[in-house]
């Protein structure tokens, strides 16, 4: 299940991208018993550098955007760090799975930086 994909944020732009949930057999995934977390390291045993906002917006559909506010990007030092996004089926047995992973590339902005 789990899907290779790396990202590019601006640094002190909005970021989002939208996911859809699909099971091994691309049956998508009911996501009404689900919290979905992701987070960002520079490498996988250190510090958070930052998590993903993640909002479920059409459940039965398995459809999810992940989004950062540009608060938050512009805050976020350039450069490459590695990142997933985990799914927590709360639905009869707990299940905890790897969705998504990655690097995600925090990129300078020129525009607006400060001088």
């Amino acid at each position: 299940m789990t899907t290779q994909a790396n990202i590019y944020i601006d640094q002190g732009a909005d970021f989002s991208t939208g996911i859809d949930v699909v099971d091994d057999l691309g049956q998508v995934v009911d996501l009404t018993f689900a919290t979905i977390e992701g987070q960002a390291r520079k490498v996988y045993s250190s510090e958070v550098i930052f998590q993903f906002d993640i909002l479920v917006t059409y459940p039965l559909e398995g459809k999810a955007i992940i989004q950062l506010t540009p608060e938050v990007t512009e805050t976020l030092p350039p450069g490459k760090y590695k990142y997933d996004i985990m799914i927590n089926m709360l639905n009869g047995a707990p299940k905890r799975t790897k969705l998504i992973e990655g690097i995600v590339y925090i990129i300078e902005t020129v525009t607006g930086a400060p001088v």
